[in-house]
């Protein structure tokens, strides 16, 4: 069987090993950019806008949701060997880790998306992505040539061409860092770059061997509807949503993929069935990664599980509407949700949970005024935890004992001794284990 081994980017690798697989020892440290020796390689997409500041630190979630922040890691078969926060060496068993995320490189509360932008280059002309339904991203571009019936040609600069089922899309999007709109109803989107949106139903995008430019085709109220990409923002699918299951892998370009197992060696990790359909193993070099989730169908990041009630809480006529980071644009998936209290929030939770745990947090702009009380209700049971300008941020995890009301999550911000000034709460590394 061939493997496909992506190029190497001077970039930090973060990696981890499942249990009971074999590894050679890996060490993770900066490396240095290409300079007056040699010849830097330039990546056709830059990424997040939150760059990692400290490419060194890592924070390691274990499979108590807990979260550890390390420096110096390094990989063995049996053991993971890192050094805590006071500088002591220290080791876990890597069957005892569940997630390794970049340590924290933005300002408390920024809530940002992707920022893409084309590197000038000729030959590639303009770049978008392809975000799908179980939430793995492709940065990319259509490309030529006949695909299968109900898909997408999508070259990605590390993966190749790929053909991707538009019933297993989400987004697509052609004009990166511009607002695009939401489905309505069974009614697939079309964003146009001058504000007007289409509704229908997506037939096609396809590029022709002789064009410069993909079309994209939708049935709207029964007539064809045909319009150049470049006149296109984006593309948003009305597919019923989809749960992410195996390895997923965050890559430093924004790739976000999936794999149903996990090799590791010291050229780096091989994802082997692909959840795409390929049955092609992909090695993946340690510098290309910067997160790593080994069990992504229950490990989920809360931001990306939908909000399903916000209400004022008794007294209050209205709640303001938290702000979430999009996962797609966190990093390593797990994004922010920004609380804005007095105010009680709902999520449905396939499937129940088997624990949650988050930093909540007091920005510094409300750590004058700011005194509330975080409550945290599920499965029976409930935590809860003053935050004010002594004591901004805390450390909390639940874990439900009545697994019939376990499908809920109640997050209420309630106001403290100084009344509902300042009571905005950042929940941060949000993370819930479902069953």
């Amino acid at each position: 069987m061939k493997h496909v081994v992506l190029p190497t980017r001077l970039v930090l690798a973060t990696l981890i090993v499942a249990a009971g697989v074999a590894s050679a020892q890996v060490v993770l440290r900066d490396v240095p950019k290409a300079g007056g020796i040699g010849k830097a390689e330039t990546p056709r997409w830059l990424g997040k806008t939150n760059s990692l500041s400290s490419e060194e630190r890592r924070v390691i979630v274990d499979r108590e949701l807990s979260r550890i922040e390390a420096t110096s890691v390094e990989f063995g078969p049996d053991q993971i060997r890192y050094r805590d926060s006071n500088g002591k060496a220290q080791t876990i068993a890597t069957g005892s880790v569940f997630m390794v995320l970049p340590a924290e490189a933005k300002p408390l509360g920024t809530v940002k998306g992707i920022e893409w932008r084309e590197i000038a280059d000729v030959e590639t002309g303009p770049l978008g992505r392809v975000e799908m339904l179980d939430g793995q991203v492709f940065p990319g571009k259509v490309v030529a040539g006949a695909a299968k019936t109900d898909a997408i040609r999508w070259e990605h600069s590390l993966l190749g061409i790929m053909e991707l089922p538009l019933d297993g899309i989400s987004r697509l999007v052609f004009k990166p860092g511009t607002p695009t709109a939401a489905v309505n109803g069974t009614s697939d989107a079309i964003q146009f770059t001058n504000g007007d949106v289409a509704r229908g139903t997506l037939e096609k995008v396809e590029l022709a061997e002789a064009s410069a430019v993909a079309q994209v085709t939708m049935d709207v109220a029964g007539k064809p509807f045909t319009a150049g990409t470049d006149r296109v923002v984006s593309v948003t699918l009305a597919n019923p949503p989809s749960r992410a299951q195996g390895v997923f892998v965050w890559l430093r370009d924004g790739t976000v993929a999936g794999s149903k197992e996990a090799q590791f060696a010291t050229s780096g990790v091989t994802l082997s069935g692909s959840l795409l359909g390929s049955d092609k193993p992909m090695t993946i070099p340690w510098d290309e990664v910067v997160g790593v989730n080994m069990d992504a169908g229950k490990v989920v990041a809360l931001s990306s599980v939908a909000i399903s009630e916000v209400k004022p809480i008794e007294g209050r006529a209205w709640a303001a509407e938290p702000v979430v980071e999009s996962s797609g644009s966190a990093q390593a998936g797990v994004g922010e949700v920004d609380l804005s209290g007095p105010i009680r929030v709902r999520w449905s939770l396939s499937g129940g949970a088997r624990m949650v745990s988050m930093v909540a947090m007091l920005p510094p702009s409300a750590r004058t005024m700011g005194d509330c009380v975080l409550v945290l209700e599920c499965g029976g049971k409930t935590v809860r935890q003053r935050l004010h300008g002594g004591e901004p941020s805390v450390f909390v995890r639940l874990e439900p004992t009545d697994p019939a009301s376990a499908g809920t999550l109640t997050v209420t911000i309630e106001s403290g001794e100084g009344g509902s000034i300042q009571d905005r709460v950042v929940l941060r590394r949000a993370i819930v284990l479902l069953k």
